[in-house]
């Protein structure tokens, strides 16, 4: 049987690799142009990739979540061990 901490490790991994393909690939602002800031209709950096940028942190979140199934499943698989030992020795 798969354990959860495998599961974790891959959900992590693939959410770590969109995560830096998606930063790596994102389009780099341009200046704007001379009449953008002549009208001041020159848009501000964080307003032109503001969805990329918010899909990158969602995947950091599921990649968070994914490390906190592997911390769960390890925690859980050492208390259940020490608990048979614990029994074994009584």
């Amino acid at each position: 049987m798969i354990k959860l901490r495998h599961i974790g490790f891959v959900v992590f991994t693939i959410c770590f690799i969109l995560a830096t393909r998606i930063q790596i690939f994102e389009p780099k602002p341009q200046q704007p142009t001379a009449a953008e800031i002549r009208w001041g209709t020159a848009k501000k950096e964080d307003e032109r990739y503001g969805l990329l940028r918010g899909l990158r942190y969602y995947i950091y979140g599921i990649g968070v979540i994914g490390l906190l199934i592997v911390v769960e499943d390890y925690v859980g698989d050492r208390l259940r061990r020490k608990r048979s030992s614990g029994k074994d020795s009584a």
